[in-house]
């Protein structure tokens, strides 16, 4: 039995001092390397999650310039429009489609615009 006990830990010394000498990509991984790459892991989660707020933050500040912008443009608009009419000898006029279709178009874009792109970066789960 000693002999048998001897030849096993011959065979497992062997076999660490292999282990020891192998490259990286043929050992069997450790606690410590195990660990290693979960913190890789979890940093790389870190770095993505960082880098989708940056993005959230970026986008909101564009929607909201956006949207502010295209109000104030469209208010002006219609206020010139209306001072137009109001002050000219001969009234400028435009076809009420026209008009249905800048409104349209306007309150799809107000409404539709930031919902899209809150919908896709803030994570709509179903």
């Amino acid at each position: 039995m000693s002999d048998e006990s001897e030849k096993k830990s011959r065979v497992l010394l062997r076999m660490s001092r292999s282990y020891e000498n192998a490259p990286s990509d043929e050992r069997v991984p450790d606690k410590k390397d195990i660990e290693k790459e979960d913190l890789r892991a979890k940093k790389l989660a870190n770095d993505l999650a960082q880098q989708r707020m940056d993005l959230q933050e970026k986008m909101f500040k564009w929607i909201e310039k956006t949207v502010s912008r295209w109000l104030i443009f469209i208010v002006a608009f219609f206020s010139c429009y209306t001072l137009l009419n109001m002050f000219l000898p001969t009234p400028f006029v435009l076809d009420k489609e026209i008009l249905m279709t800048l409104l349209a178009t306007t309150t799809l874009n107000i409404l539709g615009l930031p919902y899209v792109v809150a919908r896709y970066l803030f994570g709509y789960e179903r």
